[in-house]
């Protein structure tokens, strides 16, 4: 039963990742607490060659880590939020990426307005049966696309997070991401 629900998970824009840290997590706060600006500002290559620039607003409240981003050209704004937490020989950053909920809003608007917009001006042209695969299909197009705009965006913010954690070890060891 799970396998038949597999796809339709896949579709929703939320996920749940892992980062394996060396280090136990007071050092791994410290370090995060003095290289973690108000902003986290660069570029990220895109799936053509170019780049895009992105920015994210990074906050950090004793053991738990609140990132917003990220913002940018007609970007997705994504809410990552994670704790820290120590197991042995190391620690775990356990994050949680979903999008933002004013993203989800305007979504809803903008499909709320496309059924409006299709039933009042052309419900007198067409029946209901020609109307309603025109309203699927252009919602089944948008969840589509969401669905491969957040796992874009999700890795690539992961693979920041990442960064911006091995920056500050002093170890020279391996941090992975599940």
């Amino acid at each position: 039963m799970k396998s038949f629900f597999r796809p339709l998970l896949w579709a929703i824009p939320y996920r749940e990742a892992t980062i394996h840290l060396p280090l136990t997590k007071e050092p791994i706060r410290q370090r995060l607490a003095t290289i973690i600006p108000a902003n986290v500002i660069g570029v990220t290559p895109t799936l053509v060659g170019g780049q895009l620039p992105y920015r994210y607003k990074i906050y950090l409240d004793g053991y738990s880590l609140r990132a917003i981003g990220p913002s940018g050209n007609r970007r997705w704004c994504l809410v990552t939020q994670g704790e820290i937490q120590d197991i042995p020989g190391g620690s775990l950053l356990r994050l949680t990426l979903r999008l933002s909920t004013l993203i989800i809003v305007q979504l809803l608007l903008s499909l709320a307005l496309l059924i409006g917009f299709l039933t009042i001006f052309f419900i007198e042209e067409m029946s209901l049966l020609i109307i309603l695969p025109i309203i699927l299909f252009f919602t089944m197009q948008f969840l589509f696309i969401m669905a491969f705009n957040f796992k874009y965006e999700a890795d690539c913010t992961l693979e920041i997070l990442r960064q911006l954690i091995a920056d500050c070890q002093l170890v020279d060891g391996s941090s992975s991401i599940d």
